[in-house]
């Protein structure tokens, strides 16, 4: 026990109070895509992230242009690259051609409504998105800056709808499709390998076997690529429908926060899905927890061996 509590202080060195509150996907940066709503996908030509009065290829990308959906055409404004950003597991969205343009949540707004815009890069947290993948290349899209996931104003998918931030909810009016511009095909994340029975190596004991109904959240599970055993630096998560979560008055799952009214706790009677797992971290083979939220581990460095 003395050992456990010894390395999680060390732990702690490494943690910083920026939460996950959802599983990062890594997603493919360089390439064009076309984002279209569930709402519409393989039903019609609708739904798809488009900026007004953009008709012409050549016609330039104006700051402040209101981001809206509308049937598909072929014209620049339809079309977004991925570009990784300077947090780990958040990326900048590019529209169109022009380099410097960015998907931006208007204002730094944190309230629910608040629309997307374009805007120049500025490298702040509103042009910061998580990709979270829901299975079958369906996406939820969450803005760093707010916590807040980008849906559909009204639960609606006709031309002109507007596209905007709020509290994050579940159907298809927030869930997102990205369909390469040139095979037309969504992009659908690749597995990530994780054995339940790894092959035998040596008798360190340094690669964790996952247990029944555990999944990986982030970090490393297995071996080097030449079959040597890697030592294991992960979080992992196992569902817990017992739970009783307790959030402070004034909660928000990014950024620090003020504590309010002498930092009182309240019992969250609508606890997000998240919240409703126990929380583990994985050193070289051993689990330490549970814990009821998970942290991102270094904000900065995105290679894991260089946290150890």
């Amino acid at each position: 026990m003395k050992q456990t509590k010894t390395f999680f202080c060390c732990l702690l060195t490494f943690i910083c109070v920026q939460a996950f509150a959802q599983t990062p996907t890594d997603m493919p940066t360089g390439k064009k895509f076309y984002i279209q709503s569930a709402m519409n996908y393989g039903k019609n030509n609708g739904g798809y992230w488009d900026l007004p009065g953009v008709y012409q290829p050549s016609r330039a990308i104006n700051k402040g242009a209101n981001i809206q959906v509308w049937n598909l055409d072929a014209h620049h404004d339809r079309q977004f690259t991925l570009v990784k950003s300077n947090v780990d597991g958040y990326y900048e969205i590019q529209v169109g051609y022009t380099t410097n343009s960015r998907v931006d949540i208007q204002g730094r707004g944190t309230g629910n409504g608040t629309s997307l815009k374009v805007w120049d890069k500025n490298g702040q947290n509103n042009q910061k998105f998580l990709f979270h993948h829901l299975g079958n290349g369906r996406f939820k899209i969450y803005d760093r800056n707010s916590g807040k996931i980008i849906c559909l104003a009204s639960r609606k998918n006709t031309n002109g709808t507007n596209v905007h931030i709020w509290n994050d909810h579940n159907g298809q009016s927030v869930e997102w499709y990205l369909i390469d511009v040139k095979t037309k095909k969504p992009f659908i994340p690749g597995p990530i390998y994780i054995t339940s029975t790894p092959p035998k190596v040596s008798s360190n004991n340094s690669i964790h076997n996952l247990e029944p109904n555990e999944e990986l959240v982030y970090g490393k599970i297995g071996l080097n690529d030449n079959g040597t055993v890697k030592y294991t630096f992960a979080m992992t998560r196992k569902p817990n429908s017992n739970k009783q979560i307790y959030k402070r008055e004034m909660d928000m799952p990014y950024g620090p926060q003020p504590l309010i009214r002498g930092g009182q706790m309240r019992l969250e009677s609508n606890p997000k899905d998240y919240d409703m797992f126990d929380y583990f971290v994985v050193f070289n083979g051993q689990k330490i927890g549970p814990y009821d939220r998970i942290y991102e581990m270094h904000q900065d460095e995105g290679d894991i061996d260089k946290w150890v």
